[in-house]
């Protein structure tokens, strides 16, 4: 049995509670002044103002740990 996991990406589409801190690239705000003084919606955040972040990278990292060692005890491949 081989075992392939979710992109880190995919997986946040599926924990979207993850969202919790202030994007670092608009502060929160959603929205950034281009170099012309235009406001216009964060790209790094889809103007939501929330980002991911680390929390949600080790809980990510946590899971993929746990599913691999109760794979290991059966004896299965995983590729990562």
């Amino acid at each position: 049995m081989t075992i392939k996991f979710i992109p880190f990406v995919e997986w946040l589409e599926r924990n979207p509670e993850l969202y919790t801190e202030d994007c670092e690239h608009c502060g929160g705000d959603g929205r950034h002044i281009c170099g012309c003084g235009d406001k216009h919606e964060c790209g790094h955040c889809g103007g939501t103002g929330k980002e991911a972040g680390k929390r949600a990278r080790k809980i990510y990292q946590k899971q993929c740990e746990m599913a691999l060692a109760a794979f290991a005890a059966v004896g299965a491949n995983f590729s990562h």
